[in-house]
């Protein structure tokens, strides 16, 4: 059971914010079914009906290793038919990231113009792929798929300089980039940089936790704690995507220096 994943839904429930379109990052329909299962029959249905036996659910997958056109005209007829159990529907697309233009320009008119009693969950792998235009019209719920030993990292030089970063940006506000820019010393190493990003995911997918879900573990890092009374939802998720994107970048990169000042100014929100 992913208890981040029903963490999350219980706390939209019980807050009456249960949204029209969720995208759920760094997973794949098979790993989350039965979480899934229980989210659309406890929130959604109110029945325990199974998902594959539902039918005001749409499966939507790949073929081919793509998402095409005729796949998301099939979900609008769907989506305009008489419900045939609750009333309400909800269409599920694994692998969202694989949508070709047209079946991403078809789906975009749908999440653009959501109805009443109709649920979008898309699901992906790999957030990197998913078009900015579809994220920034779902709550984004992203699943760590990081061990806890991975996260207890105090000791690790760069997860320490990564959430230095985070706490700078949070406690000085607009005038943290004279303090980040000292701190990145070793700015002409790509790797050093790649290594920052990734840490920063784990920090602020943590910070995420903690917000939504009151954790207070204690495998987690006291500092992370503190910092995360600094931040609010949207600001996390924020600097999420920044990081992302960065690191889809940091590869085809060639000059290191101006794409760490240009990252420092995206994450702290400058631009």
């Amino acid at each position: 059971m992913n208890e981040r994943l029903n963490d999350f839904f219980k706390k939209q429930s019980l807050n009456g914010k249960i949204g029209h379109a969720y995208l759920i990052a760094n997973t794949s329909i098979k790993n989350i079914y039965d979480d899934l299962n229980l989210i659309l029959s406890k929130y959604i249905f109110d029945d325990r009906i199974d998902l594959i036996e539902n039918q005001d659910v749409f499966f939507l997958k790949p073929e081919n290793e793509i998402i095409k056109k005729n796949q998301i005209l099939e979900l609008k007829s769907f989506l305009t038919s008489t419900s045939q159990i609750s009333g309400k529907k909800v269409y599920i697309i694994d692998h969202v990231e694989v949508l070709n233009a047209s079946s991403a320009n078809s789906l975009l008119k749908i999440l653009e113009e959501p109805e009443k009693n109709i649920f979008a969950f898309l699901i992906t792998s790999n957030i990197d792929g998913v078009l900015k235009t579809i994220k920034s019209r779902c709550q984004i719920v992203f699943l760590s798929t990081e061990e806890k030993k991975l996260l207890n990292c105090e000791n690790d030089d760069i997860y320490n300089e990564a959430l230095q970063l985070v706490e700078l940006i949070e406690i000085h506000k607009i005038s943290y980039f004279p303090y980040a820019y000292q701190l990145i010393h070793k700015k002409g190493d790509k790797n050093h940089i790649k290594n920052l990003l990734e840490n920063l995911m784990k920090i602020y997918n943590e910070i995420l936790k903690i917000k939504f879900f009151g954790l207070n573990d204690d495998y987690l890092n006291s500092k992370l704690k503190n910092v995360s009374m600094l931040m609010n939802e949207p600001d996390i998720v924020k600097r999420l995507i920044v990081v992302n994107n960065f690191l889809i970048d940091v590869n085809y990169n060639l000059n290191s220096s101006l794409f760490c000042d240009k990252f420092l100014i995206e994450l702290g929100g400058m631009k």
